[in-house]
C-alpha cells in the first residue's frame, strides 16, 4: 500500500499535472519533500476557496473528520509498535492513507457541483454516526494498552466500519477534473476493505516468526 499520490508520480505524470493544477502546484509538489500534490491543493483551497454551504457540505466534513480519527489512531499505534519495524510501517502507511482520503473529501468539499444531489446525506445526527465517533475516540484512547493481536483486531475493524463506506458513496459524487485526477489514483489501489485483511494476514505470519 502507498500513499495516493506521490512526488515520483507527479514527475511522472507532469503534462496531466500542470494542466489540472497549474504549473506552481506542480513546481511545489515536485520541490517539497513534506507536502504531496494533494496537501498542496487543499492548502489552497483552505486558503482561498468557499466550502459546500448546508447538509451536503457537512456531509463531507464528516467523511474528512472521520478519516482524520482513523489517521491519529493509525499514528498512535505507530508509537505503540515503534519497535516492531514491519508493524511500524504497516501502521504508518495506514495513517498516511487515512489522511489522504481526508484530504480528498475536503478538495470535494470546496469543488463539488453545488446542483449535485447525493443520495446519502450523513450526519452527526444520525445515531449510528454518533456511536461510530464515539467508539473511535475511545479506540483513540486505549490504543496504548491494546496488545500486537488486538491493534490487528481493531484494524480490520475500522477498515470495515462505515468509515470508508461513507467516504465511497459521497466519492460518487466528485466529478470535478481535480477530484477526477486523485479518483482515477484510487481505482488502481485494491480497497482498504480487502486489501487491508490480506496485508493483516501476511503480517501476522511474519510476526510469529519473529517470537
Amino acid at each position: 500500500m502507498q500513499t495516493i499520490v506521490d512526488r515520483d508520480h507527479v514527475q511522472q505524470h507532469r503534462g496531466e499535472v500542470i494542466k489540472t493544477f497549474g504549473l506552481m502546484a506542480y513546481i511545489r509538489a515536485v520541490g517539497s519533500r513534506r507536502k504531496g500534490l494533494l496537501e498542496q491543493v487543499e492548502k489552497k483551497y483552505l486558503d482561498a476557496g468557499i466550502a459546500m454551504p448546508g447538509a451536503v457540505g457537512n456531509a463531507f466534513r464528516l467523511s474528512a473528520l472521520l478519516e482524520l480519527r482513523a489517521a491519529r489512531i493509525y499514528a498512535r499505534m505507530v508509537k505503540r509498535f515503534a519497535e516492531i519495524q514491519v508493524l511500524r510501517e504497516f501502521f504508518e502507511e495506514l495513517q498516511a492513507e487515512e489522511e489522504e482520503h481526508a484530504r480528498i473529501m475536503t478538495l470535494c468539499l470546496y469543488t463539488i457541483d453545488n446542483e449535485v444531489e447525493l443520495d446519502y446525506v450523513p450526519s452527526v445526527r444520525d445515531p449510528d454516526v454518533r456511536k461510530l465517533l464515539g467508539e473511535m475516540r475511545t479506540h483513540e484512547r486505549n490504543v496504548w494498552r491494546l496488545s500486537l493481536d488486538e491493534a490487528l483486531d481493531l484494524t480490520n475493524k475500522l477498515e470495515a466500519s462505515e468509515i470508508n463506506v461513507i467516504f465511497d458513496r459521497l466519492l460518487k459524487h466528485a466529478q470535478n477534473p481535480q477530484n477526477q485526477f486523485f479518483i482515477s489514483q484510487l481505482a488502481k489501489v485494491e480497497g482498504h476493505a480487502s486489501a487491508v485483511p490480506k496485508r493483516i494476514k501476511v503480517l501476522r505470519g511474519e510476526l510469529a516468526k519473529l517470537r
